[in-house]
């Protein structure tokens, strides 16, 4: 585990972050908690919306997320963990502190072109339903 004040730049493997994420589509988990049940999925896409979302990691450590264009947050990111996993298309899981916050870590799964971020831009903070947003990168 790495722990760091400071936001990290990115190089090594965690530079395939490096770039532009435009968002493709989120699928809602209504009934997370319900473990006797099959879970339900509410697909929402980029088709079917008429708002962008994208995610760009700058090499020198940081993450700006941006709603139709306009800058949300620009925060520092510090990395929790990283692990190399196989599951296609994803080669790569990180889970990163912005500003250095514990509270809330964002969970990334990432490969050449796809990139999966749980919870983060995009959440309900609704007790047992769940967010996967889905991106592309450009």
């Amino acid at each position: 585990m790495m722990l760091s004040c400071e936001k990290e730049k990115l190089e090594g493997e965690t530079s395939m972050l490096i770039g532009k994420w435009n968002w493709t589509a989120s699928i809602l988990v209504p009934n997370h908690c319900d473990v006797d049940s099959t879970w339900d999925y509410v697909l929402e896409d980029e088709a079917s919306n008429d708002n962008t979302y994208s995610l760009e990691f700058l090499e020198k450590g940081k993450l700006i997320f941006r709603h139709n264009g306009a800058t949300i947050w620009n925060k520092r990111i510090v990395f929790d963990s990283k692990e190399e996993i196989n599951e296609d298309p994803y080669s790569h899981k990180f889970e990163i502190r912005l500003n250095n916050e514990t509270n809330d870590p964002m969970i990334i799964w990432v490969g050449d072109r796809a990139l999966l971020v749980h919870d983060y831009p995009k959440d309900t903070d609704t007790d047992c339903e769940e967010m996967y947003n889905y991106f592309e990168k450009i």
